[in-house]
């Protein structure tokens, strides 16, 4: 798993997630990084880090089942897909998970299929 903390760190993702974050802080008028997320930036790179959702996302836990309907955000990008929590008013964590684990993944889908009816 990458962890991102700082603009300075973006070109450690992939250039599909550089541009939609270089998108955004251009849209907000900023040059970092967490001004737009508030929290850090994760990009999920193996079925062994889905399971460090429960650290980056653990206002989404109820009993330690993920609860899929708290997440602010979910989208699909062309190879991956993103979640995003707003812990607080200040924003929060984002992590993107490749489509190859996220089609293996059943409660993330389910998290996606919820986000985008409403």
């Amino acid at each position: 798993m990458i962890k991102i903390t700082a603009t300075e760190e973006l070109e450690k993702l992939p250039e599909e997630i550089q541009a939609l974050l270089k998108t955004t802080m251009l849209e907000y008028e900023t040059t970092e990084l967490k001004e737009v997320t508030g929290g850090d930036v994760y990009l999920i790179e193996s079925d062994e880090d889905l399971l460090q959702f429960t650290k980056i996302f653990e206002q989404c836990y109820e009993n330690n089942v993920l609860t899929v309907e708290r997440f602010d955000n979910v989208s699909a990008l062309e190879n991956y897909v993103e979640f995003y929590y707003a812990g607080n008013n200040a924003g929060g964590n984002t992590a993107f998970v490749p489509k190859s684990i996220f089609n293996q993944n059943q409660i993330l889908k389910e998290s996606y299929e919820l986000t985008i009816e409403v």
